[in-house]
């Protein structure tokens, strides 16, 4: 993507269309719930989202890949075969592969089609999810020094789902996305929110910071490369960074 993003700088392309298929979307859908996910990671492949000052769109994300091979063998076209498609050291290859056809083969003859409908049902719950808590981003979430103030009443007011979804808002401003967060991230934040003592701070990835201000505000910042948050004598530190899953 960082690839595509540059490109499109370069020629001045307002979109990037990708020929991801359903079947890309089932892949997915199944790798993430393998690797272990949420409502968020289960909504899978979007039809579109921003990359830079471009938009990606999936025109083909609706069509199963046997559907354009047959059209491509009517029409006599030929395209290009990607020959790591086929390296089983990839995980999606082995779902590709050897899991979906089991599934199909054993348990479901349409396990696909259900696991791109589960998709589009999580992403039409997350889109109103996400809507809601921009509603309250503004009332709750204030600028800080290099970073945000959480105002805990109000945000402990909230259902957890809209917590979880201010969280990622959260982090997505101050670092562009959610690299490397996992559930346990997810179970630190919170008790940072309700339980943990004045002074504690989290660390998590991408040098983000969480520090328990007072008992009625969290402070989030991102630190300066290579730098460590001060250890507090009224708190504790908490080092809960992963390493990305590829």
């Amino acid at each position: 993507y960082d690839v595509f993003d540059e490109v499109a700088r370069a020629v001045g392309a307002q979109a990037l269309a990708l020929a991801h298929t359903a079947d890309d979307q089932a892949e997915t859908v199944l790798m993430r719930l393998l690797r272990g996910t949420g409502l968020t990671g289960l909504a899978a492949i979007p039809m579109t989202r921003s990359l830079g000052e471009c938009t990606i769109i999936r025109p083909l994300l609706d069509i199963w890949r046997t559907e354009i091979l047959a059209y491509l063998k009517t029409h006599h076209l030929e395209c290009r075969q990607d020959a790591t498609n086929e390296d089983p050291r990839f995980v999606r290859n082995r779902i590709r592969t050897h899991l979906l056809p089991l599934l199909e083969q054993d348990y479901n003859p349409h396990i696909k089609a259900l696991l791109n409908q589960l998709a589009e049902q999580c992403r039409t719950d997350v889109g109103l999810l996400q809507a809601v808590a921009q509603r309250h981003w503004k009332r709750l979430v204030k600028p800080h020094a290099r970073g945000f103030q959480i105002q805990l009443e109000g945000f402990g007011k909230q259902p957890p789902a809209i917590q979880r979804q201010l969280i990622r808002l959260l982090i997505q401003h101050l670092q562009g996305g959610l690299d490397r967060f996992e559930f346990r991230h997810w179970v630190e934040i919170e008790r940072l929110m309700t339980e943990r003592p004045i002074g504690t701070v989290l660390n998590l990835p991408g040098d983000l910071t969480l520090t328990r201000d007072d008992k009625d505000h969290v402070i989030a910042r991102r630190l300066t490369p290579g730098r460590c948050p001060p250890h507090s004598s009224k708190g504790m530190v908490a080092g809960v960074g992963l390493a990305p899953q590829r």
